[in-house]
């Protein structure tokens, strides 16, 4: 899952395929029911349950990474 307040971008989204590579914010922690997570979406102006597969990191400077950010960063990779 991702630290909310990542900026992410969609991907691989099926149904909502006109959305992938759009830019959103993580909104929520992981649903565990639902294994989904609040994303806003900025074009779509609308917050949408996103699986975290269907997510990643919007390209961003080192710099400019909070730390709940870089620890996603690390999890991630290590896997």
């Amino acid at each position: 899952s991702f630290p909310i307040g990542s900026s992410v971008l969609l991907q691989n989204l099926v149904k909502g395929a006109h959305l992938n590579d759009k830019k959103g914010i993580v909104k929520s922690r992981l649903n565990a029911a639902s294994g989904r997570q609040e994303v806003y979406i900025f074009e779509a102006n609308k917050s949408m349950a996103i699986k975290p597969t269907n997510l990643r990191y919007e390209p961003r400077e080192l710099s400019s990474l909070s730390i709940s950010e870089m620890k996603g960063v690390l999890l991630l990779s290590s896997k």
